[in-house]
């Protein structure tokens, strides 16, 4: 998000004056103009990870943790997804949470071997 702040400051007295003012009441001509422009940056992450086997065609253990963007048109900012499969221990968990709100959107914790 940006934002831009103009000021104009006298330089003699230090005062803060109008916009597009040429001359301040101390009689002084000599006006500082700021333009302060900010933004925002915001950095996202994602890790993923597998444990494979020789002899194994998939990963006995995958997991994928991280910043997603959002399929759903309300969720602007995307999300948070947590999903982990676990074959050893037959285990299949999903978290997806709102990136701004925390609210968790869909949880799924279930055997991977009923896991569609």
């Amino acid at each position: 998000m940006k934002k831009v702040t103009i000021k104009f400051t006298c330089e003699n007295c230090g005062k803060e004056l109008k916009i597009n003012t040429k001359k301040c009441k101390c009689g002084s001509e000599f006006i500082k103009k700021q333009i302060l422009i900010e933004n925002n940056l915001i950095f996202h992450s994602r890790l993923k990870g597998l444990q494979k086997r020789p002899g194994f065609k998939r990963p006995l253990y995958e997991f994928i943790k991280g910043w997603f963007p959002s399929t759903n048109k309300k969720i602007k900012n995307g999300v948070l997804q947590v999903r982990i499969i676990d074959r050893i221990k037959d285990l299949y968990k999903h978290v997806v949470i709102d990136y701004f709100t925390k609210k968790i959107i869909h949880i799924e914790n279930e055997k991977l071997s009923k896991h569609k």
